[in-house]
């Protein structure tokens, strides 16, 4: 169907202090376990031409936590907040898979970013 595949990893986004499926450790400690498994799976995955979509930066707060007003009250990014996922994840196509084109998934990056405006 495709003649090239191309491969981006969704790194784990900041944790909450209200997790729905059972934690461990304090929140700072979650946060630092984020930020290094963040750190090792472009490690790993890049050399291998795997993409890391990392937006932890994007939502962490300075506790390194997803702040409840972005949050779906569960775990997730809210998605009237998701549009700078959008956004890093186009900067993402666009940085490491020159060849790729939109046009491939019928469908623009600016579709793409206004997709959830609608």
């Amino acid at each position: 169907m495709f003649d090239t595949l191309y491969c981006i990893v969704f790194a784990p986004i900041p944790p909450t202090d209200r997790p729905t499926a059972g934690a461990y450790g304090t929140l700072d400690d979650r946060a630092a376990v984020t930020k290094k498994l963040n750190a090792k799976l472009k490690e790993v995955c890049i050399p291998y031409g795997i993409a890391v979509l990392d937006v932890f930066d994007l939502y962490a707060d300075e506790q390194g936590s997803l702040p409840k007003n972005l949050g779906d009250g569960k775990c997730h990014i809210h998605v009237k907040y998701n549009a700078p996922v959008r956004e890093a994840l186009v900067d993402v196509i666009m940085e490491n898979f020159p060849d790729f084109t939109f046009a491939q998934v019928d469908i623009t990056p600016h579709a793409l970013l206004a997709s959830a405006d609608a």
